[in-house]
């Protein structure tokens, strides 16, 4: 009598696929090799795989994972917080910032643009006009990750996308 092969998988070796819930040990690096973010070693990073909780480079490189697989990658920009956008430099007349006395090159500073609030960054301050970056922080950079999963469990309904 020959072994018969199933179609489900052992619940305690489940592999990552969207809609599963997996804890997982990360670190990320940039290409410089400075060290962006890493989880604790008593908390790993937990989500909802295909939820958007995390960058989708990540969700699309642990897919087919499981309990134990190590991991190393690099995310490119695209997949990550995208590429550098020069529309969202702008330059901002000084008069038109609150609290316009204290500008400091790196200062964060807030815009309302068609209605949508943007949160930028100083990079430059002029005569008139300081010049800002409203791109995300990491927008032009690839990641280098360090994964290691830790567990994967089906989602429990109230987990799951509407």
């Amino acid at each position: 009598m020959g072994r018969k092969s199933s179609r489900y998988e052992s619940p305690n070796r489940l592999r990552v696929r969207k809609n599963r819930r997996v804890k997982m040990h990360y670190r990320v690096c940039l290409a410089s090799g400075e060290e962006f973010d890493a989880s604790a070693p008593d908390s790993p990073l937990e989500i909802v795989c295909g939820r958007g909780e995390t960058i989708l480079g990540l969700e699309k490189r642990i897919l087919g994972m499981q309990p134990g697989d190590e991991r190393e990658f690099i995310i490119p920009p695209e997949e990550a917080f995208g590429v550098h956008d020069a529309e969202l430099m702008k330059t901002i007349a000084c008069q038109d910032i609150s609290h316009s006395s204290s500008l400091d090159v790196g200062r964060q500073l807030f815009l309302r643009d068609k209605g949508t609030q943007m949160m930028g960054r100083i990079v430059e301050i002029g005569e008139e006009a300081v010049t800002a970056d409203f791109n995300h922080p990491l927008a032009g950079e690839a990641l280098h990750y360090q994964i290691q999963i830790v567990q994967v469990d089906e989602a429990v309904p109230d987990h799951l996308p509407a």
